[in-house]
Protein backbone atom coordinates (compact mmCIF):
# COMPACT_ATOMS: atom_id res chain seq x y z
CA UNK A 1 0.00 0.00 0.00
CA UNK A 2 1.61 3.26 -0.99
CA UNK A 3 1.12 6.25 1.74
CA UNK A 4 1.04 9.79 1.03
CA UNK A 5 3.68 12.63 1.30
CA UNK A 6 6.34 9.96 0.73
CA UNK A 7 9.18 12.35 0.65
CA UNK A 8 8.74 13.26 4.51
CA UNK A 9 9.87 11.13 7.15
CA UNK A 10 7.30 9.72 8.97
CA UNK A 11 7.48 9.51 12.06
CA UNK A 12 5.49 7.72 15.19
CA UNK A 13 6.69 9.97 18.27
CA UNK A 14 4.19 7.79 20.81
CA UNK A 15 4.39 3.93 21.28
CA UNK A 16 0.82 1.91 21.19
CA UNK A 17 1.17 1.85 25.00
CA UNK A 18 2.82 5.07 26.14
CA UNK A 19 0.63 6.61 28.84
CA UNK A 20 -0.82 9.58 28.07
CA UNK A 21 1.24 12.86 27.10
CA UNK A 22 4.39 10.36 27.01
CA UNK A 23 6.40 10.32 24.23
CA UNK A 24 8.47 7.66 22.73
CA UNK A 25 12.20 7.78 24.40
CA UNK A 26 14.26 8.61 21.65
CA UNK A 27 12.55 10.22 19.02
CA UNK A 28 14.16 13.72 18.82
CA UNK A 29 17.14 11.69 18.68
CA UNK A 30 19.67 14.08 18.19
CA UNK A 31 23.22 12.07 19.61
CA UNK A 32 23.79 14.90 22.54
CA UNK A 33 23.45 14.45 26.02
CA UNK A 34 20.31 15.55 27.05
CA UNK A 35 18.36 15.46 23.88
CA UNK A 36 17.45 12.29 23.35
CA UNK A 37 15.36 11.24 26.43
CA UNK A 38 11.59 12.45 26.64
CA UNK A 39 12.11 13.78 29.83
CA UNK A 40 14.52 16.00 28.78
CA UNK A 41 13.12 16.95 25.19
CA UNK A 42 9.50 17.74 26.85
CA UNK A 43 11.85 20.29 29.37
CA UNK A 44 13.41 21.83 26.23
CA UNK A 45 12.37 25.47 25.91
CA UNK A 46 10.20 26.22 22.28
CA UNK A 47 13.25 27.48 20.51
CA UNK A 48 15.30 24.40 21.39
CA UNK A 49 12.57 21.62 20.43
CA UNK A 50 12.90 22.79 16.50
CA UNK A 51 16.80 22.14 16.28
CA UNK A 52 15.84 18.77 17.94
CA UNK A 53 13.29 17.78 15.82
CA UNK A 54 15.95 18.83 12.86
CA UNK A 55 18.75 16.33 14.00
CA UNK A 56 16.43 13.69 14.86
CA UNK A 57 16.49 12.30 11.30
CA UNK A 58 19.75 12.88 9.88
CA UNK A 59 19.87 13.13 5.76
CA UNK A 60 16.45 15.18 6.18
CA UNK A 61 15.22 18.66 7.01
CA UNK A 62 12.53 19.72 9.08
CA UNK A 63 10.32 20.74 5.99
CA UNK A 64 10.19 16.70 5.40
CA UNK A 65 8.29 15.19 8.71
CA UNK A 66 5.13 13.79 9.12
CA UNK A 67 4.69 13.03 13.07
CA UNK A 68 1.96 10.97 14.26
CA UNK A 69 0.91 11.56 18.05
CA UNK A 70 -1.40 9.35 19.76
CA UNK A 71 -3.62 11.43 22.68
CA UNK A 72 -4.00 15.58 22.72
CA UNK A 73 -1.46 16.28 25.35
CA UNK A 74 1.49 15.33 22.96
CA UNK A 75 -0.22 17.38 20.22
CA UNK A 76 -0.67 19.90 21.76
CA UNK A 77 3.24 19.97 23.40
CA UNK A 78 4.57 19.84 19.46
CA UNK A 79 1.66 22.29 18.84
CA UNK A 80 3.92 24.77 20.92
CA UNK A 81 7.13 24.39 18.24
CA UNK A 82 5.59 26.88 16.35
CA UNK A 83 7.21 29.68 15.63
CA UNK A 84 6.86 33.71 14.08
CA UNK A 85 8.34 31.89 11.26
CA UNK A 86 5.52 29.62 10.72
CA UNK A 87 2.15 29.93 9.01
CA UNK A 88 -0.71 26.88 10.51
CA UNK A 89 -3.54 25.31 8.82
CA UNK A 90 -5.10 23.23 11.81
CA UNK A 91 -7.54 21.23 10.71
CA UNK A 92 -9.85 19.87 13.37
CA UNK A 93 -10.05 22.68 16.18
CA UNK A 94 -12.88 21.11 17.90
CA UNK A 95 -13.19 24.17 20.62
CA UNK A 96 -10.59 25.91 19.83
CA UNK A 97 -8.20 24.80 22.44
CA UNK A 98 -5.29 23.87 20.18
CA UNK A 99 -5.94 27.19 18.05
CA UNK A 100 -4.90 29.14 20.94
CA UNK A 101 -1.21 27.57 21.48
CA UNK A 102 -0.75 27.92 17.85
CA UNK A 103 -1.66 31.28 17.74
CA UNK A 104 2.25 32.22 18.15
CA UNK A 105 2.57 31.35 14.74
CA UNK A 106 2.34 34.27 12.50
CA UNK A 107 -1.00 33.13 11.05
CA UNK A 108 -2.91 30.74 11.75
CA UNK A 109 -6.50 29.54 9.85
CA UNK A 110 -8.33 27.06 12.11
CA UNK A 111 -11.12 24.80 10.13
CA UNK A 112 -14.03 22.53 11.74
CA UNK A 113 -17.07 20.80 9.65
CA UNK A 114 -19.21 21.54 12.60
CA UNK A 115 -20.62 25.07 12.71
CA UNK A 116 -21.49 24.79 16.40
CA UNK A 117 -17.82 24.04 17.01
CA UNK A 118 -17.13 26.98 15.03
CA UNK A 119 -19.40 29.76 16.32
CA UNK A 120 -18.79 28.65 20.28
CA UNK A 121 -14.98 28.66 19.45
CA UNK A 122 -14.98 32.31 17.92
CA UNK A 123 -16.80 33.30 20.72
CA UNK A 124 -14.23 31.86 23.45
CA UNK A 125 -11.37 32.70 21.34
CA UNK A 126 -12.59 36.27 19.07
CA UNK A 127 -8.41 36.53 18.67
CA UNK A 128 -8.03 33.52 16.88
CA UNK A 129 -9.14 33.11 13.00
CA UNK A 130 -11.80 29.87 12.82
CA UNK A 131 -13.96 28.91 9.40
CA UNK A 132 -16.24 26.73 9.11
CA UNK A 133 -15.16 24.36 5.87
CA UNK A 134 -15.33 20.38 4.60
CA UNK A 135 -12.42 19.62 3.22
CA UNK A 136 -13.70 17.24 0.52
CA UNK A 137 -16.44 19.22 0.08
CA UNK A 138 -14.74 22.43 -0.66
CA UNK A 139 -11.69 21.79 -1.69
CA UNK A 140 -10.89 24.93 -3.82
CA UNK A 141 -11.63 27.09 -0.21
CA UNK A 142 -8.97 24.82 1.41
CA UNK A 143 -6.66 25.08 -1.31
CA UNK A 144 -6.87 28.89 -1.11
CA UNK A 145 -6.16 28.77 2.94
CA UNK A 146 -3.00 26.85 1.94
CA UNK A 147 -2.17 28.94 -0.23
CA UNK A 148 -2.93 32.65 2.10
CA UNK A 149 -0.83 30.88 4.41
CA UNK A 150 2.30 30.27 2.70
CA UNK A 151 2.25 34.06 2.31
CA UNK A 152 2.74 34.60 5.71
CA UNK A 153 5.51 31.76 7.01
CA UNK A 154 6.59 28.04 6.75
CA UNK A 155 2.98 26.61 6.20
CA UNK A 156 2.51 23.75 9.14
CA UNK A 157 0.04 21.78 8.74
CA UNK A 158 -1.99 20.18 12.15
CA UNK A 159 -4.55 17.49 11.77
CA UNK A 160 -6.68 16.35 14.55
CA UNK A 161 -10.24 15.12 13.22
CA UNK A 162 -11.04 12.80 16.29
CA UNK A 163 -9.63 10.66 18.56
CA UNK A 164 -11.33 7.43 16.91
CA UNK A 165 -11.11 8.32 13.22
CA UNK A 166 -9.83 5.26 11.60
CA UNK A 167 -6.48 4.57 9.26
CA UNK A 168 -8.59 4.99 6.54
CA UNK A 169 -10.51 8.58 7.23
CA UNK A 170 -6.92 9.97 8.28
CA UNK A 171 -4.58 8.43 5.03
CA UNK A 172 -7.77 9.77 2.63
CA UNK A 173 -7.60 13.37 4.06
CA UNK A 174 -3.60 13.49 3.56
CA UNK A 175 -3.85 11.98 0.30
CA UNK A 176 -6.12 14.82 -0.22
CA UNK A 177 -3.31 17.48 1.11
CA UNK A 178 -1.04 15.98 -0.93
CA UNK A 179 -3.01 16.83 -3.92
CA UNK A 180 -3.60 20.42 -3.48
CA UNK A 181 -1.01 21.89 -1.31
CA UNK A 182 2.02 23.18 -3.86
CA UNK A 183 4.77 23.64 -2.26
CA UNK A 184 4.55 20.60 0.63
CA UNK A 185 4.25 21.50 3.94
CA UNK A 186 7.49 21.66 6.43
CA UNK A 187 5.83 19.75 9.08
CA UNK A 188 2.48 18.05 9.71
CA UNK A 189 1.32 16.96 12.72
CA UNK A 190 -1.19 13.88 13.08
CA UNK A 191 -3.26 13.11 16.00
CA UNK A 192 -4.99 9.34 15.28
CA UNK A 193 -4.77 6.63 18.01
CA UNK A 194 -5.20 3.48 15.17
CA UNK A 195 -2.37 5.28 12.75
CA UNK A 196 -0.04 5.13 15.57
CA UNK A 197 -1.17 1.72 16.13
CA UNK A 198 -1.60 0.32 12.35
CA UNK A 199 2.30 2.11 11.53
CA UNK A 200 4.06 1.32 15.16
CA UNK A 201 5.26 -2.83 13.99
CA UNK A 202 7.00 -0.96 10.88
CA UNK A 203 8.98 1.79 13.11
CA UNK A 204 12.36 1.68 13.38
CA UNK A 205 13.24 2.03 17.77
CA UNK A 206 13.04 5.99 17.16
CA UNK A 207 9.80 5.70 15.93
CA UNK A 208 10.96 6.41 12.53
CA UNK A 209 8.61 4.65 9.82
CA UNK A 210 10.75 2.21 7.41
CA UNK A 211 8.73 3.09 4.27
CA UNK A 212 10.77 -0.08 2.40
CA UNK A 213 9.44 -2.49 4.65
CA UNK A 214 5.61 -4.32 3.91
CA UNK A 215 2.50 -2.45 4.47
CA UNK A 216 0.10 -4.67 4.00
CA UNK A 217 -2.04 -4.71 7.26
CA UNK A 218 -2.77 -1.35 6.39
CA UNK A 219 -4.59 -2.37 3.02
CA UNK A 220 -8.18 -1.00 3.32
CA UNK A 221 -7.35 0.43 6.57
CA UNK A 222 -9.25 -2.95 8.48
CA UNK A 223 -11.83 -0.73 9.18
CA UNK A 224 -11.63 -0.12 13.02
CA UNK A 225 -9.42 -2.71 13.94
CA UNK A 226 -5.73 -1.88 14.38
CA UNK A 227 -3.02 -4.21 12.91
CA UNK A 228 -1.58 -5.22 16.12
CA UNK A 229 -5.26 -6.44 17.26
CA UNK A 230 -5.78 -8.39 13.46
CA UNK A 231 -2.44 -10.48 14.36
CA UNK A 232 -3.28 -10.96 17.86
CA UNK A 233 -6.57 -12.34 16.65
CA UNK A 234 -4.99 -14.60 13.95
CA UNK A 235 -2.87 -15.92 16.92
CA UNK A 236 -5.37 -16.48 19.33
CA UNK A 237 -8.50 -17.65 17.17
CA UNK A 238 -10.37 -19.80 19.39
CA UNK A 239 -9.41 -17.73 22.78
CA UNK A 240 -10.77 -14.12 21.49
CA UNK A 241 -14.14 -15.97 20.16
CA UNK A 242 -14.48 -17.65 23.85
CA UNK A 243 -14.12 -13.75 25.33
CA UNK A 244 -16.20 -12.35 22.94
CA UNK A 245 -19.07 -15.19 23.69
CA UNK A 246 -18.13 -14.40 27.50
CA UNK A 247 -18.16 -10.78 27.66
CA UNK A 248 -20.87 -9.75 25.21
CA UNK A 249 -23.34 -12.70 24.40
Amino acid sequence: MSLPFQSHCWQCVQRPDNRRGDFLIGWAESGEAGLNQHAQVSALEVDELLPALRRRSPGKSLRQSLLVVKDTVCYRRLAKSTTKADAVLEIGSSLGECTQVLSRAAAVVAIDVSKELVEESRRRHPSCRFEWLDCFQETDRLRDYCQELQLHGRLKIFIDIGGDRSTQDVLQLLFLLEGLVTPSPVLLVVKCEQLVDDLFDYCAPNGRLQMEGPLETLRGARGSRSARQVQRMRLHPYLYRYFYVVMFK
